[in-house]
């Protein structure tokens, strides 16, 4: 138990007490993504109180699932780190940090993966899926859009619901989630849960991206203003390449024996890509608000 939690590479010496590790990286995403989505969140609340003057709760929904990845990140900073290869970390803490991800008491890259990507991450999109409904379908309207993105919303929803339970149940006996000194019983494959989860949010990026440029293009008004909301509606280019480089880390995940230096792309990522869905969801607002 005292020794390496992966076998390193011939003539590497394994380092447990200070491993390298990008963990600067880290903390440079984190601070630029807050600062990023704090304005775009302030822009949007000062649009919806203070000019349109309604309640946005979807809103405080989403910064509450915002916070809640941040918290997951700093977390995963503190131990083991961003970066860190399995064989720089000792096998006995490898189980403590699977245990505490499968029960929740603490954090590690499997519980930033799990609970970032497959419940915190789509919420984001839901809760932008469920402003396009009202901007592109007002009440009363069953058009094309309105059906796509209520579609999408409960695909999403059933596939998120199903990939909990897999996370809860997902070992027999449960315990093997994270001693990985348990010879019996079996599990299911998360890695193969985690890069379908990145595929379904990449397709549900791509139709936020694409059916707000088909109302948009299909409205009565100039080319010139037209191009204008389209250029603001046009980030979630961004969104959408955030999820293609994070499902091309979680295929590498597949075929990867370290868990812990894979895991911290798809997790950093993932932040990445809440933060344009949050710029995604605010910045439509800024016409509003100047």
């Amino acid at each position: 138990l005292e020794g390496p939690a992966l076998a390193p590479p011939p003539g590497i010496v394994p380092n447990f007490t200070g491993p390298p590790n990008q963990d600067a990286l880290g903390y440079a995403l984190l601070i630029t993504g807050l600062s990023l989505s704090v304005i775009a969140v302030v822009i949007r609340l000062y649009a919806k109180i203070f000019c349109v003057k309604v309640r946005d709760r979807r809103l405080y929904v989403d910064s509450g699932v915002y916070a809640g990845c941040q918290y997951f990140i700093i977390r995963v900073l503190q131990f083991p780190g961003i970066y860190v290869y399995q064989w720089n970390i000792r096998l006995k803490d490898l189980s403590g940090i699977l245990y505490v991800s499968s029960t929740g008491s603490g954090s590690s890259h499997e519980a930033l993966t799990s609970l970032g990507i497959s419940v915190l991450a789509p919420l984001c999109t839901q809760g932008i899926l469920l402003e396009w409904i009202h901007l592109s379908a007002p009440r009363g309207l069953r058009n094309t859009s309105f059906w796509t993105y209520h579609v999408t919303i409960w695909i999403n929803v059933m596939f998120y619901i199903a990939c909990t339970i897999v996370e809860i149940f997902g070992c027999h006996p449960r315990e093997k989630f994270w001693n990985k000194l348990i010879l019996g019983g079996s599990c299911v494959n998360l890695q193969a849960v985690i890069l379908a989860s990145s595929v379904l949010n990449f397709v549900s990026d791509l139709i936020v991206l694409a059916l707000p440029q088909k109302t948009i293009w299909s409205l009565q008004m100039s080319l010139r203003k037209k191009v204008d909301v389209s250029a603001i509606f046009a980030i979630g280019i961004f969104g959408c390449v955030c999820g293609t480089v994070r499902m091309i880390h979680s295929i590498k995940l597949l075929s990867s024996d370290d868990v812990t230096y894979t895991l911290s792309p798809v997790g950093l990522w993932c932040v990445v890509e809440i933060t344009s869905e949050f710029l995604i969801f605010c910045i439509p607002s800024i016409p509003k608000a100047v």
